[in-house]
């Protein structure tokens, strides 16, 4: 019994010492989608082995967790290496989703076979806005705020003076896409949201006025 917890700790140390991928930084395309977006993650990894073709990507969905896995094939020369790995995830539905991506290396040309276990593991989460289907337009370009955030017990939502001559209406929206508050014709640059009976997570704000629907931005309540 103790050779065998011997060797299995052996395994373990090597696969530490010789790990050789990193998972880098993990970047979402666009960075805030709604329903209507085409989503993307891309994957930056380095490898401390020359040569980092990729041989396998994969990924599948289990609600809304979305398990990805990529495999590079290295070579045994000592030279730094960088690539970046696309998953087109397609169109996602509104609320928060999870992508794990789990990164191996193997040796030789493709195909090769990975180690015993992961050379590295990280995690994104994914909010996804639901949309009307209509025009959206970018906050980029608008003066609106929302302050505090996260709340508690209230936020003000501050509204510029061009936005508030289109008499818009507000809409809160939770994680699943479904509207928890609504506020009609506002008259105010300065719109407070109680929380009353709305539960800690995040939530989804957008304006709806004559020209179109406003992504406002994510709320999050404590």
């Amino acid at each position: 019994m103790k050779k065998v917890l011997i060797i299995f700790t052996l395994v373990l140390l090597a696969n530490e010492i010789y790990s050789q991928a990193s998972i880098i930084n993990l970047t979402l395309s666009p960075s805030s989608p709604t329903t209507n977006d085409y989503v993307k993650v891309y994957a930056e990894c380095m490898f401390t082995s020359g040569g980092c073709s990729v041989f396998n990507t994969s990924f599948y969905a289990s609600g809304n967790d979305i398990e990805a896995s990529a495999e590079h094939c290295v070579g045994m020369l000592s030279v730094i290496c960088g690539a970046t790995d696309t998953f087109n995830l397609g169109y996602l539905s509104a609320g928060i989703h999870r992508f794990r991506l789990t990164l191996n290396v193997g040796y030789g040309g493709p195909p090769c076979s990975p180690g015993i276990v992961p050379d590295d593991i990280d995690t994104i989460q994914i909010a996804v806005s639901p949309t009307t289907g209509i025009n959206t337009w970018s906050l980029a370009s608008t003066q609106i705020s929302m302050v505090p955030n996260p709340m508690n017990e209230s936020t003000t939502i501050q509204l510029s003076n061009d936005i508030l001559k289109l008499h818009p209406d507000i809409f809160l929206y939770d994680a699943l896409g479904k509207m928890a508050r609504e506020i009609k014709s506002v008259k105010s640059t300065s719109v407070i949201i109680n929380r009353e009976k709305l539960k800690a997570g995040i939530y989804f704000v957008q304006l709806l006025h004559d020209q179109g629907m406003m992504r406002v931005g994510k709320l999050m309540i404590e």
